[in-house]
């Protein structure tokens, strides 16, 4: 409908700020600062009662400090930084209920901040070794966040929809686990005028993750209690392990690998979103199974 139609042009400055000190050719350190924008979002909903919403621009002020190296001829480098974001109208990707039912779409929180660090670290001891660790700490959190949700209720024969307010205020953000540490080994032998083999695994921990700013537990139902378990709309930490082993003919024109990913053939959710004030259930999205094959 032409009353629907909507036109809107956002535009902001961004920039970046970088200071670095070099202590060597090998190693140096950083400070920078960055002003970051989004632009804003139509929710081209199903929705006749809600319509056409419209998410604001997002805007970001972060700041970051790091380190990196590499000695000994690049036998060992080191990656390390510490960072904060502060976000205005912070956008999420999310599931809001309607009165046709749940539908994907981006939010605005008024506030958000992140703060944590990151750390890769790699070593080539000896001759066709590589091991790499990555770690990752991360707190982030809405500090001003209250949705509004549609829950039908049903009082003898006649159901009405009511519109309730949800603090999430306080709560992590979505999909930001608050820890996540990655692993890589790898051997490879050499097999004189033959070829060379090569050994790798590949191993990733993933903390406690929420798909919802409900940090996991669902809307509250009609008596206001949050009835779900923890990380019902969420994920448990887990651990994934892959591992690969190759064969490279003496020019390397040619390599023939087998592999497994998902080793253990762990069951994990990816996303999932609570239909529960609607359809009574629940959605998931679910990882890869374990997968083997050749290259």
């Amino acid at each position: 409908q032409l009353d629907d139609y909507q036109n809107n042009i956002w535009q902001a400055p961004t920039g970046t700020i970088r200071l670095t000190y070099r202590f060597r050719e090998d190693t140096h350190a950083y400070w920078k600062y960055t002003h970051g924008w989004k632009s804003g979002h139509y929710n081209a909903t199903s929705s006749l009662f809600e319509g056409v919403t419209v998410a604001k621009p997002e805007q970001i002020d972060a700041w970051e400090v790091g380190l990196r190296g590499a000695w000994f001829n690049g036998r060992i480098t080191l990656d390390g930084s510490l960072f904060y974001y502060d976000s205005k109208d912070y956008q999420i990707f999310t599931v809001s209920q309607s009165i046709e039912g749940p539908e994907f779409v981006v939010l605005n929180a008024n506030d958000a901040r992140v703060y944590g660090s990151e750390l890769d670290a790699t070593a080539r001891p000896w001759a066709g070794a590589f091991f790499e660790v990555r770690f990752g700490w991360l707190d982030s959190r809405f500090l001003d966040f209250t949705q509004i949700q549609l829950q039908r209720k049903q009082v003898g024969l006649s159901s009405f929809t009511v519109r309730r307010e949800v603090d999430n205020s306080g709560h992590h953000t979505l999909n930001a686990p608050k820890y996540k540490v990655s692993l890589v080994v790898e051997q490879s032998v050499p097999l004189a005028r033959y070829g060379t083999m090569t050994a790798r695994y590949d191993g990733a921990w993933t903390d406690d993750t929420f798909y919802d700013a409900t940090e996991g537990r669902g809307l509250p139902n009609g008596q206001d209690i949050k009835f779900m378990p923890g990380t019902t709309i969420g994920q448990n930490a887990y651990w994934i392990h892959n591992v690969r082993l190759a064969y490279r003919t003496p020019d390397g024109r040619i390599e023939l690998a087998g592999w497994c990913r998902n080793l253990t053939n762990k069951a994990y959710k990816t996303f999932a979103f609570d239909g529960s004030t609607f359809n009574n259930t629940t959605i998931y999205f679910v990882g890869d199974p374990r997968t083997y094959g050749v290259t």
